[in-house]
């Protein structure tokens, strides 16, 4: 039942996947940019 949901959704289905991707990026990309600012800050 899942499964057909998600087959006939694929738009919705492929927007909140690339959603997820996205947002998942930016939060490592945002502690990565916060880390290295902070060691540049300490040398």
């Amino acid at each position: 039942m899942a499964l057909r949901s998600l087959i006939a959704n694929t738009m919705r289905t492929f927007l909140t996947a690339l959603g997820m991707i996205i947002g998942v990026a930016s939060v490592i990309s945002m502690i990565s940019i916060g880390e290295g600012a902070r060691q540049q800050t300490l040398s």
